[in-house]
């Protein structure tokens, strides 16, 4: 550590009535703290043997460390008059439902600190009203783990520190927590949307049993592209997410999506699995050609139909359907094996090419990471046979996603 000036912190009582904003310095597990008011500048001098940071302060002193003892410097916001003054750890020990994350508090203010610890929730600037722990109190480091968090989500974090005066928090702290593998049979929840899905093995593939509702917007159907993400809700006309998802349709049969809406960017994919998250979970992906093929396979196709084009097989199509009222009365549903495979296809519809929305009750059409050219492959379900349609359509059609896991 290099330092041309004594450290100033407590000297500064006449100033400690009031809650400081404070820059901190994190450097090998510990934290120093400057008053922001008393910060003139944070340079580099790079001519030295060693890099340095340099804190101007404006008293005329500057604080110095190696560039390679500093983790990170960081900004506290402060708080009320009397409050303490407090910083954010880094997190650590990140898996898949818990972190360790902590503070460091400088000063209790003008009265004891009597609870500390850290708050965090799924959006920025958490406070004590949302998810806390409780570790401790008075001044100094702290620690403790966060519990209970969801797989795969983006948290944010501060450390707080209560005393009689209020409630001060530190810098704001974000993290991911690692992708959690259910065990296929449980619930999946998506934690964009806190959505969740049941899901079924089928052999050495584990589906969601229900069409995927992820809608970060929507267009009208008139509303068409081949190339730009476009999602649709069927029978719903306007661009208002809120009022698309209180469509009877929505919620029955999930979201309508243009396959670069589906791809989300990712390029053509014929792999086992195809390696495309798409629109779906973290965790999960949308199913390649072949993949739908080991699924048909797997519910009694015989291979060697597998390939073709049009309705192959014999009842799989009933097989995979479900929820008998939904669909028009046919040879589908009248399959005596009509939902046998628990996987409950629904005959969601369509939007077609022209802008307009068909077939509901009477089809599905589900995509896959296959394309060529200017049309991509696509499995359909009609109530009229009991067989699965394979077949090319256009990239702006709107169809259904099923997601497989990883």
């Amino acid at each position: 550590m290099h330092r041309i000036t004594t450290l100033f912190l407590f000297a500064l009582s006449v100033q400690l009535a009031t809650a400081q904003a404070t820059l901190n310095l994190h450097t090998a597990g510990t934290i120093q703290q400057f008053p922001l008011a008393m910060v003139d500048s944070v340079t580099h001098d790079l001519s030295s043997p060693t890099a340095l940071v340099l804190i101007h302060l404006n008293d005329g002193t500057i604080h110095i460390e190696s560039v390679s003892a500093v983790d990170s410097i960081t900004y506290s916001p402060g708080g009320a008059e009397g409050t303490p003054w407090i910083a954010t750890r880094s997190v650590s020990n990140i898996t898949g439902t818990t972190v360790v994350s902590g503070g460091f508090i400088q000063a209790e203010g003008d009265s004891p600190v009597s609870a500390r610890g850290v708050c965090w929730a799924l959006t920025p600037f958490p406070t004590v009203a949302d998810d806390v722990s409780v570790d401790g109190v008075g001044t100094g480091l702290f620690e403790g783990e966060l519990p209970d968090l969801v797989p795969g989500a983006t948290y944010f974090a501060r450390a707080y520190a209560t005393n009689a005066e209020g409630v001060a928090y530190g810098n704001q702290v974000s993290f991911t927590t690692e992708v959690g593998t259910i065990a296929c049979g449980d619930t999946l929840l998506d934690v964009r949307d806190g959505s969740q899905y049941l899901t079924l093995q089928v052999g050495g593939q584990c589906w969601m049993k229900e069409n995927l509702k992820y809608l970060p917007a929507v267009m009208g159907p008139l509303d068409g592209s081949a190339s730009s993400p476009r999602y649709y809700v069927h029978g719903y006309n306007g661009t208002e997410v809120d009022l698309a998802m209180d469509e009877g349709t929505f919620n029955t049969y999930g979201v309508l999506y243009n396959w670069p809406a589906a791809m989300a960017g990712a390029g053509s994919s014929s792999q086992v699995p195809s390696g495309v998250q798409g629109v779906c979970p973290a965790g999960w992906h949308l199913p390649s050609d072949d993949e739908w093929k080991v699924m048909e396979i797997e519910l009694g196709m015989d291979p060697a139909e597998a390939d073709d084009a049009g309705y192959r097989g014999t009842n799989e199509g009933s097989k995979f359907a479900g929820d008998f009222p939904l669909w028009t009365s046919g040879d589908l549903r009248d399959d005596p094996e009509f939902g046998a495979s628990g996987l409950d296809a629904r005959p969601g519809g369509t939007r077609l090419a022209n802008g307009t929305f068909i077939q509901l009750g009477g089809a599905g059409r589900w995509w896959s990471t296959n394309d060529a050219g200017s049309d991509v492959r696509v499995r359909i379900l009609s109530y009229v046979n009991t067989s699965m349609y394979r077949i090319l359509i256009a990239k702006t059609i709107g169809a259904s996603v099923r997601c497989v896991q990883d």
